[in-house]
């Protein structure tokens, strides 16, 4: 496969989460329409590293959802990191979706939380 273009979004950089619902902008959204990001790419890669997890784990959840009548969130991954310090997952999205976001959250407050989130987005030749 040859790379034609590829382009990072950062998602969370730092992020201290401190919320018990699942938030998926560095503004704390909560809300249906936030922080969606364009999925129309060939591969899509999301990284998620934890840098200092003071809470008993930080949970993640993937979502995607298509265009026209299809805009219902779906989750595509759901999972939890609970290292105390440099815990990281990469999830490679095989569905393809017309927007993607990953929100995140905590299951007790504690801080600090230094949550890296990431997507890897690759148009092939």
């Amino acid at each position: 496969m040859t790379i034609s273009a590829q382009e990072y979004i950062k998602i969370f950089n730092g992020y201290n989460a401190q919320s018990s619902e699942y938030v998926y902008t560095t503004e704390a959204s909560t809300g249906a329409d936030d922080g969606w990001y364009s999925a129309d790419y060939d591969d899509v890669l999301v990284g998620i590293y934890v840098g200092t997890l003071n809470a008993t784990s930080v949970d993640y959840r993937i979502e995607g959802r298509g265009a026209g009548n299809y805009t219902d969130a779906i989750d595509l991954y759901s999972d939890s990191l609970t290292a105390t310090s440099g815990a990281a997952e990469a999830i490679n999205i095989v569905e393809k979706v017309k927007e993607i976001r990953v929100g995140l959250k905590i299951t007790t407050t504690a801080t600090p939380n230094n949550t890296h989130v990431g997507l890897i987005l690759t148009e092939s030749a």
